[in-house]
């Protein structure tokens, strides 16, 4: 299936799928699809104006609550890949990360998912992010 880009912004970031990355039978192995989506979430930060390092240098954590990956496709060694993320929601307190991974050579997607995110000051209370901040998601 192709993958259809959402109605809203979005970052597109291209990875090469590394040696590391696979099993025995050539495939990634579906806990690296987490680590891509963090890769997306620090990319769509980075094209937003804001790296995820200055969000916590400000005070502010995005601790993971949940997670999901929906795998249609396999991807292999070598291949590039897309790790295209944007917001599916946010609130002042909550952030809810949708994503999509696209080969890059047919355009099929390979998976998709998303990660919802609470926001903590760095003791890791919930916090409320401020304006400037907020913009980052909205």
């Amino acid at each position: 299936m192709k993958a259809k880009p959402p109605d809203r912004f979005y970052v597109d970031h291209t990875i090469r799928v590394r040696y590391v990355e696979v099993d025995r039978m050539d495939v990634v192995y579906n806990a690296y699809y987490v680590d891509w989506f963090a890769i997306g979430r620090t990319e769509y930060c980075r094209a937003r104006g804001r790296t995820y390092r200055q969000l916590e240098e400000a005070g502010f954590y995005l601790p993971l609550v949940d997670v999901y990956c929906r795998y249609y496709a396999p991807a292999h060694y070598d291949d590039l890949v897309i790790i295209r993320t944007w917001v599916k929601k946010a609130k002042r307190n909550f952030v809810h990360f949708g994503y999509q991974v696209i080969d890059e050579g047919s355009g099929e997607l390979l998976a998709e998912g998303e990660s919802r995110h609470i926001v903590t000051d760095t003791d890791l209370n919930q916090a409320n992010l401020p304006d400037e901040l907020f913009r980052l998601f909205s």
